[in-house]
């Protein structure tokens, strides 16, 4: 249930690179940023992108039990 107009290559570099700065604690200090909850919100916009509607509605509904 992914989207097949993206570049997989491209989103994947994105989505490493949000990683790293995630780790990164002078972007995201961890006593000041819940990490968890931090690296949740990069993953739920990222499993969005990729998606169709159906995928991206499946992804909600796990993401809400979480």
């Amino acid at each position: 249930m992914f989207r097949s107009d993206i570049n997989i290559q491209l989103v994947t570099k994105v989505i490493l690179e949000q990683v790293n700065m995630l780790l990164n604690p002078n972007v995201f200090p961890p006593d000041r940023y819940n990490m968890v909850e931090v690296f949740r919100s990069i993953f739920l916009y990222y499993i969005r992108g990729i998606c169709t509607d159906e995928g991206a509605r499946i992804a909600a509904e796990h993401f809400a039990r979480l």
